[in-house]
């Protein structure tokens, strides 16, 4: 079965790339844009180099702002993704997204914006049947700067040191994505929607300060406080969606994260501090790059509102050494879960990163209850 999973994967890779191909003049959008290629800002696609993060740091602006080519204002991201779990006879496979992407500046003015919009998103779940949720925003918000200090509203992922959104591997890191859980609901979904996690998306307000130190523009202390909402801005497609995953928004704030870091180059080290109605959660969490190795270690200390505390460990460690291939290995592990650590290990390869990419991504999760390959087949354009 897995080898004919693995056909079908190659298959679906094959028409992915002859699609790229043909649809060569059609390229990313600030690559579009300035006229340049997707290595300008990327290590490999979607991890920031050095001028990426300074680009990101300017709200979306090349330094001394040349010429702008006029374009469509967004980016496609098309995947399709394969899962095998070990207990199954066979895996399963589905178009796992079409996602529309924008951002940059609003006007003349310093304010600048940012949009990752599903009108495909499916994925398969936990007990194997497929999960619709098209429409839905991954990321919504509009940042004002004022002097050093910033205002973001709108939807996005609390944790601001490390966006977890420019992974290279297919799962999340788990130190970012384990949860704490909320007071429950009249709903299943509106209970889920009250839980934190450092990764989880939701309605957000963040106010944050960027203290700038040395030449480069990203470098610094940053101090921010970031107040999410349970809710989830989303613009149902179907009536399926529009049913089980439709819009929703709870005035009252799940609580405050309270996080502070210094970023130096593609290294940072930095805290943070969930605070919530009977829920805390305390993090650590450092980064480090020297030359085609980066490494990520992530430690957290939860407490949930029944008073069961733990603690999530992620240590990542990868080898960028082409723009084309990077090679990774994830260690997690969570104190008080009947399963050993996680040892999950990934590799990237893209193509040609001109004026489209070509991603394929496998990843395979190596635990004692909880064996999985992860296969990624994606077009950027």
């Amino acid at each position: 079965m897995w080898f004919r999973f693995s056909v079908a994967a190659a298959a679906m890779g094959l028409m992915v790339l002859w699609f790229g191909q043909r649809e060569g003049g059609a390229v990313p959008y600030f690559a579009r844009q300035y006229k340049t290629h997707c290595t300008t800002c990327h290590v490999i696609p979607p991890k920031l180099n050095q001028f990426g993060e300074d680009f990101l740091a300017r709200g979306y602006r090349f330094p001394g702002e040349p010429s702008r080519e006029k374009t469509w204002p967004f980016a496609v991201w098309a995947t399709w993704r394969g899962v095998r779990q070990a207990n199954q006879d066979r895996g399963r496979g589905l178009p796992n997204r079409v996602e529309i992407i924008s951002g940059g500046p609003v006007g003349r003015t310093r304010a600048f914006y940012f949009l990752e919009w599903l009108p495909v998103s499916q994925q398969v779940g936990s007990d194997g049947r497929r999960v619709e949720r098209h429409g839905r925003f991954e990321d919504i918000f509009v940042s004002l700067p004022v002097g050093s200090t910033y205002l973001t509203v709108g939807q996005f992922r609390p944790l601001a040191q490390v966006d977890v959104s420019r992974r290279l591997s297919i799962s999340t890191p788990l130190a970012f994505s384990a949860g704490l859980a909320g007071k429950p609901a009249l709903s299943s979904r509106l209970t889920g929607l009250r839980s934190f996690s450092l990764a989880g998306r939701s309605p957000a307000v963040r106010l944050s300060h960027q203290w700038t130190r040395g030449r480069r523009r990203a470098d610094g202390w940053y101090n921010s406080v970031t107040m999410p909402f349970a809710g989830e801005l989303v613009i149902p497609l179907t009536r399926r969606v529009n049913r089980e995953r439709g819009f929703e928004f709870e005035l009252r704030p799940k609580g405050a994260l309270i996080e502070s870091y210094y970023r130096h180059g593609l290294s940072s080290f930095g805290g943070h501090a969930f605070l919530g109605a009977e829920r805390r959660l305390f993090g650590l969490v450092g980064s480090y790059n020297r030359g085609p190795f980066f490494s990520t270690a992530a430690v957290g200390f939860g407490r949930e509102r029944t008073g069961q505390k733990d603690t999530r460990i992620s240590w990542e460690t990868e080898f960028i050494p082409r723009p084309w291939l990077a090679l990774g290995l994830r260690v997690d592990d969570r104190t008080g879960s009947d399963r050993p650590p996680a040892l999950i290990p990934h590799v990237n390869l893209e193509y040609p990163l001109t004026s489209y990419i070509v991603r394929i991504t496998a990843e395979h999760r190596q635990q004692r209850g909880n064996r999985q390959w992860l296969l990624e087949l994606g077009v950027v354009f």
